[in-house]
């Protein structure tokens, strides 16, 4: 007993001060990204697993061998930290983008949005934009456990979440400074899809100074989206390695994609899932006996896993190196003639290769079983590695960021009508920024509790679970929030 004791106060210890030095070896904030992956649910709220199974097992082996379990969990997660996710979706670290034309205040210059000719009156326009994202995730998860008749030290585990993902970019926009014959509105209708401009020099006075651009189609900041569907398959096989009072399980097995992947029409786009990627695992699942009396029992949990997502590819929206959100940016194609300028996320939509690496989860948890009731407590930890984003098949030199100087209805030349701040001009694997869609390390704790009740029948075992818990990611690397949970298991 003391030995057990000793032993599960270093683990814990040591894994949350490593894992907490890693979150404040990353104190900064993420920020100008285009793409934020959902979080992992079969670590957020994960189902029974086999050291669970074996439990009631040995429970019931003097009636009867339970060979099935079946569960379906019920599960709710809301994010609550909106204004680090909107620096992760803003720029600078700061979810209030001052899209402005003041030199010393702004973070976004205004007419790298939309662009006014020279003729057009000079007005200190200004466009505070507020991003307050939100995160949801509600589904069902059904498991299946199944322990082999021919070999009774085998078990399989099935997983079928069921999920649907809402995001919202609660974003809000605060205009000033405009002109009276300007449309103060023009950069929250041009961020939101809305705006587009077919006439140089318009006689309405509604924009009678824009020059021609085209709407913006993807990247675009919207209201609240929603995925929902089959959110991967996860097929396990487990071998219990030791089997006494204590029991231990070494398992391998297989993530089958059925998950959607991006296509960046959307900032903040709900993925159902991982992104479509094909991957393993590889784990330890293990369960100890800390105390027991005639109808009470203290367990202890240790789950350590191993996943590996292989690389697919899937749309991404890229931006431009050393831009604010470059994404929005106007570009021009050269050697053109009277054409309109683009926003540059229509055109760095691309298609990438995506290798999302390797990924570490490692759960504790302690179970109290008096008489039919459960009580425990479970702290878990993540560590996931960044994405590597490489471009596929772009056509270089062929565009470039358009001067604000520029008149759409003449003729496009790069370098005479590009932007002379932004290296090499016309847009190539060099000035490209991938990095913006790559999801970034991941480095969480999680802390949950539940109670439940066991109903003892004949020849099987009904059992129900209501659950809550926090999930703490580094700074602003993945939605922070709380989670709710409600089981319901058959075994038999």
């Amino acid at each position: 007993m003391n030995f057990y004791k000793n032993f599960f106060q270093k683990l814990f210890l040591t894994v949350f001060i490593f894992s907490n030095f890693l979150n404040f070896n990353y104190i900064f904030s993420y920020t100008n990204k285009t793409y934020l992956r959902q979080l992992d649910t079969q670590f957020l709220v994960p189902n029974k697993n086999f050291s669970d199974f074996i439990l009631y097992q040995k429970d019931f082996a003097e009636k009867t061998r339970l060979n099935f379990d079946i569960d379906a969990s019920l599960f709710y997660f809301e994010s609550t930290n909106s204004k680090d996710l909107g620096k992760y979706f803003g720029v600078n670290e700061t979810n209030n983008i001052q899209v402005s034309d003041f030199n010393q205040t702004m973070d976004v210059y205004h007419d790298f949005l939309v662009h006014f000719t020279l003729g057009g009156p000079v007005a200190p326009r200004q466009s505070l934009v507020k991003l307050s994202p939100k995160s949801y995730l509600y589904g069902l998860n059904l498991n299946f456990l199944y322990n082999f008749h021919f070999f009774e030290k085998l078990y399989l585990k099935l997983t079928i979440p069921f999920i649907e993902s809402k995001n919202n970019l609660k974003a809000q926009f605060s205009p000033s400074g405009y002109d009276t014959d300007e449309n103060s509105n023009i950069i929250q209708e041009y961020l939101t899809g809305e705006y587009e401009n077919t006439l140089e020099h318009p006689a309405s006075i509604i924009n009678p100074d824009t020059k021609m651009q085209e709407k913006l189609i993807n990247s675009v900041i919207g209201g609240s989206k929603s995925r929902g569907g089959i959110s991967d398959l996860y097929l396990n096989l487990g071998l219990n390695v030791l089997e006494n009072k204590n029991s231990i399980f070494l398992y391998a097995g297989i993530v089958i994609p059925t998950s959607n992947k991006s296509k960046g029409k959307v900032l903040f786009e709900p993925i159902n899932g991982n992104g479509g990627h094909f991957g393993i695992n590889l784990g330890m699942d293990s369960v100890f006996n800390l105390w027991v009396d005639s109808k009470n029992t203290l367990d202890c949990f240790l789950e350590l896993k191993y996943q590996y997502l292989f690389e697919n590819s899937q749309t991404r929206i890229l931006s431009i190196k050393g831009a604010n959100w470059g994404q929005y940016y106007l570009l021009g194609k050269d050697n053109q003639n009277n054409q309109s300028l683009i926003p540059a996320a229509n055109i760095l939509a691309q298609n990438v290769n995506v290798s999302p690496g390797s990924q570490i989860d490692f759960k504790l948890k302690l179970l109290l079983n008096l008489s039919k009731f459960d009580i425990s407590l479970g702290y878990g930890f993540i560590a996931r590695e960044e994405e590597e984003v490489k471009l596929k098949n772009f056509t270089e030199n062929e565009y470039a960021v358009a001067d604000t100087t520029f008149d759409t209805s003449g003729h496009f030349e790069v370098p005479d009508d590009s932007r002379d701040n932004f290296s090499y001009y016309l847009l190539n694997s060099k000035n490209i920024d991938t990095t913006a869609s790559q999801n970034p390390a991941i480095f969480a704790n999680k802390f949950d509790g539940n109670i439940g009740y066991n109903f003892y029948f004949n020849k099987l075992v009904l059992n129900t679970n209501f659950g809550a818990g926090y999930y703490l990611p580094m700074q602003n690397s993945s939605a922070e929030g709380y989670f709710l949970r409600l089981d319901l298991g058959l075994l038999f």
